[in-house]
């Protein structure tokens, strides 16, 4: 008997309009660090990954015999290096009602970064034609100097962790310098062509990442993501030298492709006072 009395007592507490406030008050402190407008800073580490190459036509060496038509010689490499960039991040959360222990939520969010992450590589062929033997080595070297990004944010809350994916239009200034050389065995002469390039790129970042407060406006994260980019494309006109009877191009062309993974603090201005 004495159980069953303690028993009702209970499920009377649990059911009492007081216990009832004091677990949406618990749902609400940890929803509303996430619902409504944040501004903060990044901080991270990237990567191009990227494809760079470049591919010579149009040049015709001089021979004893007959003239030897050079064509189509394409040389790629890939080579990224780790860089860093940060930068300021702002967004709006929308919370949407809840329906089981998780709350969904969606949102935008903007970055703008500084960076500098560069590649750089070079490549080497040798060829044989007509006897004659052709040493080429092609340059490549990219480099991201800053980059922004304006995007949509779907993500679940479960207790104060928010878990979201986010997809953004992300436009990057990218920096390009090439230079693809020729070397001819048994003579002096060197073929090369030197391009630069500055441009600015336009793509697609997907990420995914996580969110928790720390207090009752600050939250801290980090998220991961690879953002894919236009080619960047610049042609220069191979130097002439003795052995050429025609002038040769050379087009340069470099493909970026950035992963990066970012820590974050910001201040969420809904928060619990």
């Amino acid at each position: 008997m004495r159980k069953f009395t303690i028993t009702l007592s209970t499920i009377a507490f649990i059911a009492s309009p007081t216990f009832a406030d004091d677990k949406t008050k618990h749902n609400e402190a940890f929803t509303n660090n996430f619902d409504g407008p944040y501004l903060g800073v990044e901080l991270g580490l990237g990567a191009n990954v990227g494809r760079n190459s470049g591919q010579l036509s149009g040049l015709v060496l001089d021979s004893s015999i007959t003239p030897i038509p050079i064509e189509m010689l394409t040389l790629t490499g890939r080579n990224g290096q780790t860089g860093i960039l940060g930068g300021l991040n702002a967004g709006w959360n929308w919370a949407l009602p809840r329906h089981s222990e998780a709350h969904w939520l969606v949102g935008l969010d903007f970055f703008a970064d500084v960076a500098n992450i560069k590649t750089s590589n070079t490549s080497a062929k040798a060829i044989i034609t007509r006897g004659l033997t052709l040493n080429q080595s092609l340059s490549h070297k990219t480099n991201m100097k800053w980059g922004i990004g304006a995007g949509a944010k779907f993500g679940m809350i479960i207790e104060n962790v928010l878990l979201f994916t986010t997809v953004h239009w992300v436009g990057s200034q990218f920096n390009l310098k090439g230079s693809f050389n020729i070397g001819v065995s048994g003579s002096a002469p060197v073929f090369f062509a030197t391009a630069k390039e500055r441009k600015f790129l336009s793509g697609v970042r997907a990420g995914l990442g996580f969110e928790m407060p720390v207090s009752n406006h600050v939250k801290l994260g980090m998220n991961a993501g690879y953002s894919w980019y236009q080619d960047i494309k610049k042609r220069a006109n191979i130097i002439v030298t003795t052995l050429a009877t025609t002038n040769g191009t050379v087009k340069f062309k470099s493909t970026p492709n950035v992963m990066d993974v970012k820590a974050t603090m910001a201040w969420a201005f809904n928060g619990i006072s």
